[in-house]
C-alpha cells in the first residue's frame, strides 16, 4: 500500500497539516512500529514529542477506499483524533524524495525517516500473532499513556501558570431574596521559587486558543475551546456563567488541572467529589415570594447550573455532580428557577399543574397571611456590602 502525503492529510486541519510538519522536522517523532500491513490497509503505532513536552501515543489505521487513503488516528493527546501529532507521523512516512518530489512507498521496509527523530523502525514483521482488534488496541495505548504521562508538563523555565477560580456573589442581610451566583474567572500569575504565586490577574488574552502561551498546555486550550463554545464566544477577561449548557466533562476537566479554586487561589486546589443527592424545595422569603432551592445531601455552599448541576462544598474542598430524579437539563433549569413574586405564585402553581410539570418537581405554595392589629413597626439600619464589577482599572455597581 503505498501513501502520498497530499491524498492522506487532505481531509485535515491546514493548521494540524502546518504544526504536524513543524513537529517532524523538529524531530519530534520518537518511534513508529509497523504492526500490520497489507496491499489495503496498514496499522501503525508511534510516539510522539508535542509542542508542550509531553510525549503522546498513536494507534494509526489507514485503509485504502476507491484509492484514497481513509486515515483514522487516535491519539493520547487532549484533541484525541487526526491531530497534529498523527500528521507528524504521516510525514514521516511519506516524506518526499529530495530528488523525484514523490511519496516514499509505505511498503518498503525502512522509509527515509528524519535522523534527528531517532526512530525505532523494524523491518517487515515476521511471523507474529495476528494484531488486536483497533478498538482494544486504541484503549492499551491509551491507558499505557495515562499510566506514563505526568499531570502538568510545563516547558523548562516556564513559571507562569492558569487558574480557573470560581466566583461566587455574596449574598449579604440585604440581598436574601437573591439567588447566588457562580462564574468561572480565568486567571493567571507568576509561580515564585519560595512557594506562592505572585501577580495573580485576570486572563485577558483574546487569541488564547489559536495562539496560546506556552504556559496554556493544551488541556488549558481544549477548556476554554469548551467554554468559549458554550458562552457564544469569548468575552474580556475569560469570565464565564452558567447556563445549564456547561457539560460536567468540561468541569472534570477543569478539576484535574490541580489549579481549580473557589473564590481565591489560595490553600488547597478543588478536588473531584463524589456524587450527591438533591430534592427541590421551595423556600418562602419574607415579602412573600418563593425562591426554588436545591436541598443537597450532605448540605454544600455553592451550585454550579451545568448540565447536571455541581455542588462545590467549601468545607471540604470537594466538587462534584448532583444527582436529581430528573434529565441533567430539567436539572439544570430547576437550580436556576427564577425567584417568583408573591402575587404570581399561585398562578405559576396552576401553569405547572396545567403543564404535568408537577410530576418533576412540586408546585410553590403561597404564604398565608396573618393580619396582626397594633403592630408598630421598628425602623431598621442594614449595612451591605456590594462586589463591584470591574473592566481594567474601572469598577462599578450595576443597578436593576
Amino acid at each position: 500500500m503505498k501513501i502520498q502525503w497530499t491524498a492522506a492529510t487532505e481531509l485535515f486541519n491546514s493548521r494540524y497539516r502546518e504544526r504536524g510538519t513543524e513537529i517532524y522536522d523538529s524531530g519530534g517523532v520518537l518511534s513508529l512500529d509497523w504492526i500490520e500491513r497489507s496491499d489495503t490497509s496498514a496499522r501503525i503505532h508511534s510516539t510522539v514529542r508535542g509542542s508542550q513536552n509531553q510525549i503522546y501515543a498513536q494507534v494509526i489505521l489507514i485503509k485504502e477506499r476507491s484509492h484514497v487513503p481513509d486515515v483514522q488516528g487516535d491519539c493520547s493527546c487532549p484533541v484525541g483524533h487526526n491531530c497534529k501529532h498523527v500528521v507528524a507521523v504521516i510525514r514521516a512516512i511519506t516524506r518526499e524524495d529530495k530528488s523525484t518530489r514523490q511519496g516514499v512507498s509505505a511498503s518498503i521496509a525502512t522509509p527515509v525517516l528524519n535522523e534527528a527523530s531517532r526512530l525505532r523502525i523494524p523491518t517487515a514483521p515476521t511471523q507474529r500473532e495476528a494484531p488486536l482488534p483497533y478498538e482494544v488496541d486504541v484503549w492499551l495505548s491509551r491507558l499505557e499513556q495515562a499510566q506514563l504521562q505526568k499531570h502538568d508538563e510545563y516547558p523548562e523555565g516556564v513559571t507562569q501558570r492558569l487558574f480557573y477560580v470560581f466566583e461566587s456573589q455574596a449574598i449579604s442581610a440585604n440581598q436574601k431574596n437573591a439567588r447566588e451566583t457562580i462564574e468561572l474567572s480565568v486567571k493567571s500569575a507568576r509561580m515564585l521559587k519560595s512557594g506562592g504565586y505572585s501577580g495573580l490577574s485576570r486572563y485577558n488574552n483574546p487569541d488564547a486558543i489559536r495562539n496560546p502561551a506556552k504556559f496554556v498546555l493544551e488541556i488549558d486550550q481544549e477548556i476554554l475551546r469548551a467554554l468559549t463554545m458554550v458562552n457564544d464566544g469569548l468575552n474580556y477577561g475569560y469570565q464565564f456563567s452558567f447556563n445549564g449548557k456547561t457539560h460536567g466533562d468540561t468541569l472534570k476537566k477543569i478539576l484535574a488541572t490541580q489549579r481549580c479554586y473557589f473564590q481565591h487561589v489560595e490553600g488547597k486546589p478543588l478536588i473531584e467529589g463524589a456524587a450527591r443527592h438533591a430534592e427541590v424545595v421551595w423556600r418562602n422569603l419574607l415579602n412573600g415570594a418563593s425562591m426554588a432551592e436545591l436541598k443537597i445531601d450532605p448540605p454544600a455552599r455553592a451550585i454550579i447550573p451545568s448540565a447536571p448541576p455541581w455542588y462545590i462544598d467549601e468545607a471540604t474542598g470537594e466538587c462534584g455532580p448532583i444527582q436529581m430524579n430528573a434529565t441533567p437539563a430539567v436539572a439544570s433549569l430547576l437550580a436556576v428557577a427564577p425567584i417568583l413574586p408573591a402575587q404570581l405564585v399561585e398562578r405559576v402553581a396552576r401553569e405547572m399543574t396545567i403543564r404535568n410539570l408537577h410530576k418533576i418537581v412540586a408546585p410553590p405554595r403561597a404564604v398565608d397571611e396573618t393580619f396582626i392589629p397594633h403592630y408598630r413597626p421598628t425602623p431598621v439600619l442594614v449595612l451591605d456590602t456590594h462586589k463591584l464589577e470591574t473592566w481594567g482599572r474601572q469598577s462599578w455597581k450595576s443597578v436593576t
